[in-house]
């Protein structure tokens, strides 16, 4: 009697599971109950930990399904059209996001990305899955990579119109579902560069213990916002190092002595900086400009950069030869307006004592 009475508990419950899914059991695996839908969004930092200053944003779309298609038991129909679905928005990313350790690199993550199924109009009076395309809208931001993966989503709907569970799975090309049940999750990665400014001094007059004076301005850009702050590195002779802060869209001063360079670290890929020496060609001295080992022409007006993807490496190079002292030829004058003059003087007297001769 007592094995009979827990038998019937097992399989009411069992039908009170189907009832509540239209008939049909879900496997085990990343299933959402209820309808509210979830999109988990992470960056991966890749080149340091500055979390860029972005939001994205996420699309559903209703997917066509061939006729007659079943799945558990019920019937599968493309998904209704959506109001305010077509660009579902993250949470902002910024210097306060939470950020984790994963693979040796650090990754900021979201989950304030959500829509609501709820609130759809779907049929009544029968159970049926209702099938969707989630993607992510890819943005312009400045050195971020966008996540490409398209998903199924499959909202499995009561009898009475109401979202029980939300399904999620990879689709190929094709869009075709692949593999198991998974999370909903899309993941960008952000790559920034180091900037590398270096300073050198050659020629016999080359003063290689002067200071020469520099100005940047990184600008703004989809990353990063003005007033937000880098942490740049001096580095001096032997191991000597200083700390440079670098605002977004104001103009640092710095200054290099020969062998100097200053490192400003994780700046996105195509970030635009103006760069220049405040004594380019002055003072006897021939400033030349390489970029990455190519000469840029006309460095002294051209001040704007961008960064590369790998390298950026801008060298100035200040180079004076010999050059004769000015006081040799003063000390030399007064000896040689007098050879000058007694040589005019001669040339006077002789002429003269011709014209005597002849008379």
């Amino acid at each position: 009697m007592g094995l009979k009475r827990k038998l019937l508990g097992v399989t009411t419950g069992a039908m009170l599971l189907c009832s509540m899914i239209g008939g049909s059991v879900l496997a085990a695996g990343h299933v959402t109950t209820g309808g509210n839908l979830q999109i988990e969004k992470d960056v991966v930092l890749d080149g340091g930990s500055i979390v860029p200053n972005q939001k994205f944003s996420f699309k559903i779309e209703p997917l066509d399904v061939q006729p007659n298609t079943k799945e558990n038991n019920l019937e599968v129909k493309k998904g209704k059209e959506l109001q305010g679905a077509d660009a579902i928005q993250s949470g902002q990313f910024d210097k306060d996001t939470q950020t984790t350790d994963e693979g040796g690199k650090k990754v900021a993550k979201d989950t304030t990305a959500q829509f609501d199924f709820s609130g759809v109009q779907f049929e009544h009076n029968k159970p049926a899955i209702y099938r969707y395309k989630v993607s992510e809208n890819a943005g312009q931001g400045t050195g971020m990579s966008y996540d490409n993966t398209k998903y199924q989503l499959d909202v499995y709907v009561d009898k009475d119109g109401n979202p029980t569970s939300l399904v999620a799975k990879k689709l190929n090309d094709q869009n075709q579902a692949e593999g198991e049940k998974v999370p909903l999750k899309f993941v960008n990665t952000y790559k920034t560069e180091s900037l590398t400014v270096e300073k050198n001094v050659t020629g016999a007059s080359g003063e290689t213990e002067k200071a020469f004076e520099f100005h940047i301005t990184v600008k703004e850009n989809d990353s990063l916002k003005n007033g937000s702050a880098i942490q740049a590195k001096l580095h001096k002779a032997g191991t000597q190092t200083e700390d440079v802060q670098i605002v977004v869209g104001t103009e640092a001063t710095f200054s290099l002595k020969s062998g100097e360079k200053l490192v400003v670290p994780e700046l996105p890929k195509d970030t635009d900086y103006t760069l220049y020496e405040t004594e380019h060609g002055q003072n006897g001295y021939t400033t030349t400009v390489t970029v990455n080992d190519q000469n840029k022409d006309n460095a002294d007006t051209n001040r704007e950069y961008k960064v590369v993807e790998n390298t950026n490496k801008v060298v100035f190079t200040n180079n004076r030869d010999e050059i004769t002292p000015t006081g040799i030829l003063l000390n030399v004058a007064p000896y040689a307006a007098g050879v000058i003059l007694a040589a005019f003087a001669a040339v006077l007297f002789l002429a003269k004592k011709r014209r005597n001769r002849r008379a």
